[in-house]
């Protein structure tokens, strides 16, 4: 199936509201990345801010849970696996004198629909070398199993663990076979675990890690809003899908400023019938079945400005999505074309030179090491009229970008933190790197990076002076306590 391409009023939609749509997103979110709209199997919306580009993956943090829900379900439908399956009987080897009565009780049931009570389970994110499954049986769960919606990433992971034991396959191959290659989505690549099945079958990072293309996740979308049924085959369960986007249990008092109107088996549940996948920073498959509509985000922006993205997509297009055609609208329709065709992430605002520059650029500026990103030297170099060069040591490894004035380099580098990173969840893939600089006066150079496979977005600004630099670094926070910080170089 390709999509077609119609003008939003021919399916019950203004483009002055996804023009308004955009201009919302550009003022209150810091790095917008894409943008897909989809109604009646028509695209009547698709844009990406450059440095992103349309064939670019980008990590859907937790939407990757609502996968693999979706996955447990086709083991369900088929009789692989029950509701009622303990997880304790699931991974007997794994059962220790830390495992409570309490957590012997949770079911995958439980665990889809975030009601295993585990929600402070130590081994995510962090770099636990024995079992993280062990880790999660020996974990006291805070509430009876069942009775209480505990947001949990830990609970998504045991569902990948149990999809590879029950298959042998990892989630991500087991979904590759069963629906991506079917479907011809070629983007989709998922992190691992740093340990594996007692048998050695990989086991995917359940709760996050899926990256995925705007086009190949609009694919899957579709594929949902059509009951499961893509090109005539039957890939997933319709009856699954239909109780996977049903309230299975109340989620009002959920801690992550999120939709209270239920949760159903790792997906949220919206008003007016809608549902979601919801990934933090922006990550956002919106899906309104009644209307047959969907919109998809990509975005590197803060969790605030994540949450009131959400509510911009429903009052500016979902809520206002009609059933009946509207009268052509030529003019508004091309100046939409024209603003989908010229998005452009914000450059740093000021002058490609600095006439103090070859002066500051003349020596290398370095760093106790006392900064939250490890940074410990940095050069800068002039390579052209609109380019220069920082070489920086960070986590004792050297790398060199490239930072270009008024838009964006594209670097394929990966950074220190993604090594270290990498070393936790192997597969990681966030390679692409963007740079732009400006000078905002003759002694202070402002650089801002997007790592466009991921989320991660910073504004550097080094002050110069005879005594050195000074760097202040803002961050939405990617993982991180720390949004922002300054410090200096040696005199």
């Amino acid at each position: 199936m390709v999509f077609a391409h119609r003008p939003p009023e021919e399916v019950g939609i203004r483009s002055e509201d996804i023009l308004a749509l955009l201009n919302d997103m550009e003022q209150s979110i810091r790095f917008p990345d894409a943008l897909m709209i989809v109604k009646d199997g028509a695209v009547v919306a698709q844009g990406y801010w450059a440095p992103f580009e349309k064939q670019d993956k980008h990590i859907l943090q937790s939407a990757s849970k609502s996968f693999t829900g979706l996955a447990v379900g086709l083991l369900v439908q088929e009789n692989k696996l029950s509701l009622e399956e303990r997880l304790v009987d699931i991974f007997p080897e794994h059962v220790s004198d830390f495992t409570s009565e309490r957590a012997k009780r949770i079911t995958v049931r439980h665990l889809l629909t975030m009601s295993a009570s585990n929600a402070k389970t130590p081994a995510i994110f962090t770099g636990l070398k024995t079992s993280w499954i062990q880790s999660y049986l020996s974990f006291l769960p805070a509430h009876e199993p069942g009775t209480c919606f505990c947001y949990d990433t830990g609970a998504s992971i045991m569902l990948s663990a149990i999809v590879s034991r029950k298959t042998g396959q990892s989630l991500h191959s087991f979904l590759t076979q069963r629906v991506f290659a079917p479907m011809g989505i070629q983007s989709a690549q998922w992190s691992y675990l740093p340990e594996t099945t007692p048998e050695g079958v990989p086991i995917n990072f359940g709760g996050c890690g899926l990256s995925i293309s705007m086009p190949d996740w609009a694919k899957f979308a579709q594929m949902l809003l059509d009951g499961g049924c893509w090109e005539g085959k039957q890939l997933l369960p319709a009856g699954w899908i239909a109780q996977a986007t049903q309230k299975q249990i109340d989620n009002q008092n959920n801690d992550m400023d999120a939709w209270g109107n239920g949760y159903g088996y790792q997906i949220w549940l919206g008003p007016n019938d809608t549902y979601m996948f919801y990934g933090s920073y922006g990550q956002y498959l919106l899906c309104a079945p009644k209307k047959k509509l969907f919109a998809l985000t990509f975005a590197s922006c803060t969790m605030q400005q994540g949450t009131q993205l959400v509510r911009t997509l429903m009052e500016k297009v979902v809520q206002k999505a009609g059933d009946a055609p509207l009268a052509p609208n030529a003019q508004a329709h091309q100046a939409l074309l024209n603003r989908l065709a010229s998005l452009r992430l914000p450059t740093p605002l000021g002058q490609a030179a600095s006439p103090e520059e070859e002066r500051l650029f003349a020596r290398p500026y370095v760093f106790f090491g006392n900064n939250h990103r490890r940074l410990r030297s940095v050069e800068f170099l002039r390579l052209d009229e609109k380019t220069i060069a920082l070489k920086m040591d960070i986590y004792d490894r050297h790398i060199t970008v490239r930072a270009a004035f008024g838009e964006y380099t594209r670097e394929q580098v990966v950074l220190p933190r993604d090594i270290e990173y990498n070393a936790i969840l192997q597969g990681n893939d966030n390679i692409t790197q963007a740079y732009a600089y400006a000078w905002q006066d003759e002694n202070t150079l402002k650089v801002t990076h997007s790592v466009v496979n991921s989320l991660s977005a910073d504004a550097y600004t080094f002050a110069f002076s005879p005594n050195g630099v000074k760097v202040h670094i803002q961050a939405n926070a990617y993982y991180d306590d720390l949004q922002e910080e300054s410090f200096a170089s040696i005199p």
